[in-house]
C-alpha cells in the first residue's frame, strides 16, 4: 500500500509562514532568523573542510579502527543484500521518472552547424555529397547530472517500526543511487541537531557507511537529546550543500527526507520548504510503515507506504503522476489544516494481500533488517555538523587508585600522572572538537582492603579538579593485608556515583587483582575471600553489569607487568557483551613494556662494622636495616630474601638468601680495618647463588676510607656478570662521605645509584627509599599522562562526537 501527493500541492503552513515572517516583532521564537541560516551555512562548511577530515583522522587514530571498518562493509553488505531487489526495482525508477537523463554527451548529424560531424562527411564523400548532414548538432545522450541528498529523521518520535523502516528505505535509496552511478549524493541524520555523515565529496565506502549506521544506532538508544526534531534545519542543510556544490547548469536536486513528519520546528519547516523550492530543491517527504505518519500534513511533495518494499511505486506514483491499478483502499494522510494533503494519488494493495498478511511480512521480514547492526555500531564513528542545540560537550572521568601498601612504591608516580591529566585533558579534548564548548567533571575513588580503617576515600564529581586534585596529593598508601584488594568494591562504588555526561570514563590504576579466584591463580591461603568479596554487590558479574548499564567505559592501568592478567581476562568476560559491543574494555599498561615481569627481590646488605662504626652509628645502621626490612613488609612484599654480609678487614656472612620473615633482626659488630674488595667479592657469590626469578638489589655502606684497592673494578665486574638480572647498585657514604663511594655507584652505570647521610635519621630515610623505590624495579612508571589523555580525547571523537 502507498500514496502519493498530486502535482500542485500547496506548502503546507506557507501562508501562516508568511504572515508570521510579515507581523513578527522579534523575541516570538517561532521564526528562523537569517543569522541562523548564516550560522548553518558556515556549520556546514566547517564540516567538510574541517570535520570530515577530523573524523577520517581520528577513526585512523583508532587502534580498532580495521576491525570496525570490516565489521561495518560486512553489516551494509549484508543489509543491503536483503533489500537488493527492491534497490533495483528503485533504480529503475530513479533512472525512468525521477532522474532522466538530461546532459547532452552525444552528437547526430545536422545540415546546420559549426563543427563538421565525420561521420555525415564520410557519407557525403561516398555518396557524391547527396547527404547533407555533414554537421555535428548535440543530442540527450547517456548521462545525467543530479543532486540528491538523503535525510533521515533519528529522533525519538520514530523509535521502534517506524526508524527500523526508514533504515530500510535510507539503505535501498542510497544502493539504489550508487547503482545509478550518482555516487556524489550526500546523507544527514536529524534529530535535536543536524550530522552530516557523507559530503558530496565524501567516497561512499566503510567510513561513511559506518558513520549512517552510527546514527541509526543513536536513534535506537533514544538518548534525551533526540526528543527534538531539526526538521526545517535538515531541509536548510540539504538545500545548502546542493548550492556549495556547484553543479552544471540544468541539474536535478533532489531531497528524500525519511520522517515520521512530527518535527519540534512549528512553521519553521514551511519557510525551509519554500526556500528549498526557491532553490530549484525538489523536497519529498518520504514516510514509510504502518502506524500513522504525519509526512502529507508538512510536506508539499510526499509519498507513503506501509512497506518500504513499495518505496519505488510511492516515488513512481509521485514523479509520473500515472493512476495505479485498483484493487486496494486509500490510505487516507493525517489531518492537515489548511487543505495541506489533499489531491492525493490513491493506493495500491496486491488483490492477494490482506492487510494482515502485509502486517506478518513487516513485522517478520522488515524489521529484523538491521538486528544486530544498530548494536554492533555503538563502538563507531559520526561526523557531528553544527546546529545542534546547544552546542557543549560534557565528559565524566572518575579514576579508581589502589592505595593500599602495595603501591607504596608507586604511588608518588601514579599521584604525578593523575595530577598531569587533570591539567591536560580539558585542552586537548578543546583541541580537538574546534568550536564545540567542553567540560569536564572528575571524581575518584581511593581503595584499600575489606577489613582497613578507611577503606574508601570519595570524592565525588565536580566541575572543577581541585577537590581531586586535594585528595590525591594527600592520599598515602598503606593497609591491605593478603594480596588481593578489595577492587570490587570501589568499582561498585564508583558505578554509583552521578554519572551524567554523555562520554563516560573510569580508570583504574592498581597492582593487585579483586577478592575471587575467578580473578587470580594465588595458592591457597593467599586470598581470604575466595568466593569474592562480602561487600554487598560488589561481585564481579554484578559491578560490570552495573558499568555496562552506567555506559561507563573501563579502562584498566596496570601497575605491575602480568599481575593483573587473569583479573582482566575476567573483567572481559562480563563487561564485554553481544548485546553492547560498543563497551570494550581498554588496557593502558603502566609499566614500561621492555622489563621482566614483576617479582621478588633478593636484597645484599654489605655493612661496614669497621672500628670506626662502633657505638651509635652501628645502632643506627642496624636499626635501618630494620626498618628496610619493615617497609618491604608492609609493602606486601613477603616473597623477597636477604643476604647480610658485614665486613671490617675480611668479610662475615649474617644472612644467604633467607626469606624476608626469617631474616636476621640483630646484626653482630666486630671492629677493625676496612676494606672493600673482599666483601664485594663475598656479595658476587651470594648474588650469583640466588634464584634467577629474584631481582637483585646490592646495597653497601660505609664511612670510612678503603685499605684495599680495586673496589671500582669489582663493582664493574659484578654488574658485567649480573647484567641481565636488571641489577640495581646503591652505596651510601655515611657520615662525611668519600669520594671512592660515588665512582663506585658511577662504575654500576646507570644501575648505580649515590646517597649520602650525615646521621642516623637520614640513613633510615635513605634505606626506606630504597625500599620504596624497589617496587618499581620490574617496570618504572612511564610517563603515560600524555597517552592516556590523547587515547579519552580521541575516544570522545570517535564513539561521542
Amino acid at each position: 500500500m502507498f500514496a502519493a501527493s498530486a502535482p500542485g500541492a500547496a506548502v503546507p503552513f506557507e501562508e501562516r509562514y508568511q504572515a508570521l515572517a510579515g507581523t513578527a516583532g522579534g523575541g516570538g521564537g517561532w521564526e528562523d532568523t537569517p543569522e541562523e541560516r548564516e550560522e548553518l551555512l558556515l556549520a556546514l562548511d566547517a564540516a567538510l573542510s574541517d570535520g570530515l577530515p577530523c573524523y577520517a583522522a581520528a577513526l585512523a587514530a583508532a587502534p580498532h579502527a580495521p576491525a570496525l571498518l570490516a565489521a561495518a562493509s560486512d553489516a551494509w553488505r549484508g543489509a543491503a543484500a536483503a533489500v537488493g531487489q527492491q534497490s533495483q526495482r528503485l533504480a529503475d525508477v530513479l533512472e525512468t521518472f525521477v532522474l532522466p537523463v538530461n546532459a547532452h554527451t552525444r552528437y547526430r548529424g545536422a545540415t546546420k552547424g559549426s563543427v563538421l560531424y565525420l561521420p555525415g562527411v564520410i557519407r557525403a564523400v561516398t555518396s557524391d555529397w547527396n547527404h547533407k548532414k555533414i554537421y555535428a548538432s548535440r543530442c540527450t545522450g547517456g548521462k545525467r547530472v543530479a543532486q540528491v541528498c538523503i535525510c533521515v529523521d533519528v529522533s525519538s518520535s520514530m523509535a521502534g517500526q517506524r526508524l527500523q523502516a526508514a533504515q530500510e528505505g535510507a539503505v535501498m535509496a542510497i544502493e539504489a543511487l550508487v547503482n545509478c552511478g550518482l555516487e556524489d549524493f550526500c546523507v544527514i541524520a536529524f534529530a535535536g541537531g543536524v550530522q552530516l555523515v557523507k559530503g558530496p565529496d565524501t567516497p561512499w565506502g566503510p567510513e561513511t557507511q559506518l558513520a549512517l549506521l552510527r546514527a541509526f544506532a543513536a536513534g535506537a538508544g533514544g538518548p534525551a537529546g533526540r526528543a527534538a526534531t531539526l526538521d526545517a534545519a535538515a531541509v536548510d542543510a540539504a538545500a545548502a550543500l546542493m548550492a556549495a556544490a556547484r553543479p552544471k547548469p540544468g541539474a536535478e536536486r533532489l531531497a528524500l527526507v525519511f520522517t515520521d513528519g512530527l518535527g519540534t520546528t512549528g512553521v519553521r519547516l514551511a519557510g525551509a520548504l519554500a526556500r528549498a523550492t526557491d532553490s530549484r530543491v525538489r523536497v519529498v517527504g518520504v514516510g514509510l510503515g504502518f502506524d500513522a505518519t504525519f509526512v502529507p500534513a508538512t510536506y508539499q511533495r510526499w509519498a507513503t507506504a506501509a512497506l518500504p518494499r513499495d518505496l519505488p511505486d510511492a516515488l513512481q506514483a509521485l514523479f509520473s503522476q500515472d493512476e495505479p491499478s485498483a484493487g486496494g483502499a486509500p490510505v487516507p494522510p493525517a489531518a492537515a489544516p489548511g487543505g495541506a494533503g489533499a489531491g492525493l494519488v490513491p493506493v495500491r494493495r496486491g488483490a492477494a494481500e490482506s492487510l494482515d498478511g502485509l502486517l506478518q511480512v513487516q513485522l517478520e521480514g522488515q524489521a529484523r533488517l538491521f538486528t544486530g547492526l544498530v548494536r554492533a555500531l555503538g563502538d563507531e564513528v559520526e561526523a557531528k555538523v553544527l546546529h545542534t542545540q546547544p552546542d557543549d560537550m560534557s565528559v565524566d572521568v572518575c579514576f579508581a587508585i589502589d592505595v593500599t601498601g602495595s603501591m607504596s612504591g608507586w604511588i608518588e608516580a601514579c599521584k604525578a600522572q593523575v595530577l598531569a591529566i587533570a591539567t591536560q585533558l580539558l585542552p586537548k579534548i578543546k583541541q580537538q572538537t574546534k568550536g564545540l564548548d567542553v567540560r569536564v567533571r572528575w571524581g575518584l575513588v581511593a581503595y584499600r582492603d575489606v577489613d582497613d580503617a578507611v577503606p574508601l576515600e570519595i570524592v565525588p564529581f565536580a566541575d572543577a579538579p581541585d577537590a581531586l586534585i586535594a585528595k590525591v596529593k594527600s592520599l598515602q598508601a598503606a593497609g591491605g593485608g593478603d594480596e588481593p584488594e578489595d577492587m570490587a568494591a570501589a568499582l561498585a562504588t564508583a558505578a554509583g556515583l552521578d554519572w551524567c555526561s554523555k562520554a563516560r570514563f573510569l580508570v583504574v590504576l592498581a597492582d593487585a587483582p579483586p577478592h575471587g579466584s575467578e580473578c587470580h591463580d594465588l595458592a591457597a591461603g593467599a586470598d581470604r575471600y575466595p568466593g569474592g568479596p562480602p561487600t554487598p554487590g560488589a561481585g564481579l558479574a554484578e559491578v560490570m553489569d552495573a558499568l555496562r548499564k552506567n555506559e561507563i567505559d573501563l579502562m584498566m592501568m596496570p601497575v605491575k607487568k602480568g599481575r593483573l592478567d587473569k583479573t582482566l581476562a575476567a573483567f572481559r568476560r562480563h563487561y564485554e557483551r553481544p548485546d553492547s559491543t560498543h563497551l570494550k574494555l581498554t588496557v593502558e599498561p603502566l609499566f614500561n613494556a621492555a622489563a621482566p615481569p614483576a617479582g621478588a627481590f633478593h636484597f645484599v646488605f654489605c655493612l661496614d662494622c669497621s672500628g670506626s662504626m662502633s657505638g651509635r652509628p652501628w645502632a643506627d645502621v642496624v636499626q635501618a636495616y630494620g626498618q628496610l626490612l619493615a617497609r618491604r613488609r608492609s609493602d606486601q612484599n613477603q616473597g623477597d630474601v636477604v643476604s647480610v654480609v658485614t665486613f671490617c678487614s675480611s668479610p662475615h656472612v649474617a644472612a644467604a638468601v633467607t626469606p624476608i620473615d626469617a631474616a636476621p633482626s640483630s646484626l653482630p659488630y666486630s671492629g677493625g680495618g676496612t676494606c672493600f674488595a673482599p666483601a664485594l667479592a663475598e656479595c658476587q657469590r651470594l648474588l650469583e647463588a640466588a634464584p634467577a626469578r629474584y631481582t637483585p638489589v646490592l646495597i653497601f655502606m660505609s664511612d670510612g676510607e678503603d685499605c684495599s684497592s680495586g673496589a671500582t673494578q669489582a663493582v664493574q665486574q659484578l654488574c658485567s656478570r649480573l647484567r641481565m638480572c636488571n641489577l640495581q647498585v646503591h652505596t651510601i657514604a655515611f657520615g662525611s662521605g668519600i669520594k671512592l663511594l660515588e665512582d663506585m655507584a658511577a662504575a654500576a652505570g646507570s644501575a648505580g645509584q649515590y646517597h649520602a647521610a650525615a646521621g642516623g635519621l637520614q640513613l633510615q630515610q635513605v634505606f626506606v627509599q630504597i625500599a620504596a623505590e624497589c617496587s618499581a624495579v620490574d617496570g618504572l612508571v612511564r610517563e603515560f599522562a600524555q597517552k592516556l589523555t590523547e587515547m579519552i580525547s580521541v575516544k570522545i571523537m570517535v564513539d561521542y562526537l
